[in-house]
């Protein structure tokens, strides 16, 4: 069966406020699924951080934007161990489209040069206990 397609409005306001209980609730459940897989504390990526000024420029690079997309990656050569999950932020438009100067992250014309934002510090090796 295929997947009907869906308008979607993208503007400045998507996304809801978590509270704090919701908040825990979904990164306790992470881990668990983590762990769940054989994974020990420790050894998975929990959480990314990526520093204001680098999200700034990303937003001012692209005039049109209206919110960050993020993607689930791999890094098979990243510091924290081969195959680390990584997250990539990427603009988005008011039409849901990334702007992505490079093309498409499914399909590059060209490099892209400064296009995206990844290789923030990952959490628990760069984070405070």
């Amino acid at each position: 069966m295929a997947l009907q397609s869906e308008s979607y409005e993208f503007g400045r306001g998507i996304g809801r406020k978590l509270t704090a209980k919701e908040a825990l609730y979904r990164t306790e459940a992470h881990r668990k699924d983590e762990e769940s897989r054989g994974n020990k504390p420790e050894t998975y990526t929990e959480a990314e951080f990526f520093g204001l000024d680098v999200i700034e420029d990303l937003i001012k690079r692209n005039p049109g934007c209206v919110g960050i997309r993020m993607y689930y990656g791999i890094n098979a050569n990243d510091p924290d161990g081969p195959n680390t999950r990584r997250l990539t932020l990427v603009a988005v438009d008011a039409k849901g489209k990334d702007v992505f100067n490079g093309g498409s992250l499914r399909g590059l014309k060209d490099d892209g040069d400064g296009d995206a934002v990844g290789d923030g510090y990952t959490c628990p090796r760069h984070c405070p206990v």
